[in-house]
């Protein structure tokens, strides 16, 4: 009887569908010692930093600490491309060999 509920469970495991993706609030990716982050302040906002083997100082002139603070959700899909980490309104196109990174807009328009 054991054995054949461990199979049922095993069997309804394969079967059960995918879980959702869960929204993150930070994408960190590492490659050949250069480390990438990516977090949203608004959906059409993406803060990008780039360091080697470590972040720089979380600073920066043209964006406030208040609102550095502050993490939008972000939608993040390993696939043959690369990595996609978007917002809704912008998705960053990332190359995981080399951290290039393309961002477009919703309507699929490179804008960097």
């Amino acid at each position: 009887m054991k054995t054949f509920l461990s199979r049922l469970a095993l069997i309804l495991f394969a079967v059960s569908p995918p879980a959702a993706a869960a929204a993150e609030e930070r994408f960190e990716l590492r490659s050949g010692g250069e480390v990438l982050e990516i977090t949203a302040l608004r959906p059409d906002i993406l803060r990008i930093r780039q360091g080697s083997g470590s972040l720089p100082e979380d600073a920066s002139w043209a964006v406030p600490a208040a609102l550095r603070t502050h993490h939008g959700p972000l939608k993040i899909t390993r696939g043959p491309q690369g990595v996609e980490v978007g917002t809704g309104a912008l998705t960053a196109l990332i190359d995981p060999k080399t951290l290039k990174t393309v961002i477009k807009d919703a309507e699929g328009r490179i804008v960097l």
